[in-house]
Order: C-alpha cells, then structure tokens, then sequence
C-alpha cells in the first residue's frame, strides 16, 4: 500500500496516524506481510515515528512517484479533515492504482464508491476494503482501471483546457463590462 501526499500538512499527519495506529493493525492481522509506504515531503516528528511500527516504510521525498504507484497494489487516503484539491487520489488513478479513501478524502470528486474507488470511514471498515481489494487482484485491476477512465473522462487535459477556457472568457465578459 502506499501513501503519498505533503507529510507535514497536518490533516495528512492526522491521517497517517490514523491509518497506521488505528486501521493498519486490522489489515496486519489478516495480511501479516502487508506493508505500507509512505513518500512526501515534508517529514515530521510525528511521521518518523511511525517507522518504527512493523511494516511501515518511511520514505519521504522521491524525484519521481511513478515506481512506487507502480509497484503498490492500492492507495491510502484516510483523510479525517482538510480541503483543497484531492491529488492524491487523482495520481492514483492517473498511474492505475486502486484506491481505499475516506469520504472526507473523496469529497468532491464524481467517484462510485465500488466502481472508482473503495470508500469506508470506520478502522475496521477502511481496513476490510483495503484487505478486500489486496487479496482480490481482479477486483483490485476493476476499480484502479475504472478509475484510470473517470480519469480521462471528467478530469483530462481536454477537459481542463475546456473549462479554463471557460473560465476566461466570463473573466474577460466581466472585466469588459466592469470597465464599461
């Protein structure tokens, strides 16, 4: 499993700890060998701690996320709080990695939990769908390639070209006609 996100905004620290305290150990007795990753920048005191728990790995900052989406069979995003835009899950599906999110960590995007992406928000629930899609590969390739077509569907360059066209064509009606 992985995680990937700014390790010392404090919703992702809160998340972490979550995870790995509160869900991870559920995970852990059903799948002893599971593992989680963790890659960001930003690490904190709090954070560095949790590699001292059995399975976790602490990486950091990488250059290039690209091998560790490649080699995790599902993405963690155990958000309790915080806003902003939710890239985490968005570079999941870009590189067609499963994703286990909250529904805080969902909010806002045009997801099905089931199809796109595995929503719970309770410690046993969030761990149940995690082991649910690390011991059903076809399952796992289901939701990571549906999500990987939402992808391109509702979010692609295309589409946000589009929508920044938009975008400046009401600013410039706007502008014209304050100026007017």
């Amino acid at each position: 499993m992985l995680f990937c996100g700014t390790l010392n905004y404090k919703p992702n620290e809160e998340a972490l700890s979550f995870f790995c305290r509160q869900i991870f150990p559920f995970i852990r007795r059903k799948i002893p060998d599971a593992t989680l990753t963790i890659i960001g920048r930003g690490i904190t005191d709090e954070v560095e701690k949790l590699k001292l728990l059995s399975g976790i790995n602490v990486i950091g900052y990488v250059d290039d996320t690209k091998p560790f989406y490649d080699h995790a069979k599902l993405s963690v995003v155990p958000l309790l709080n915080g806003g902003g835009t939710r890239v985490k899950i968005l570079e999941s599906m870009i590189y067609k990695t499963s994703v286990v999110s909250t529904a805080i960590g969902a909010e806002g995007l045009d997801v099905i939990d089931g199809v796109h992406i595995a929503i719970a928000d309770k410690p046993e629930e969030f761990a149940n769908r995690c082991v649910e899609l690390l011991l059903d590969s076809e399952k796992c390739m289901r939701i990571a390639m549906n999500g990987h077509a939402l992808i391109k569907e509702k979010y692609g360059i295309d589409k946000f070209v589009a929508s920044m066209d938009k975008f400046f064509d009401a600013y410039q009606k706007e502008y014209a006609s304050a100026r007017s």
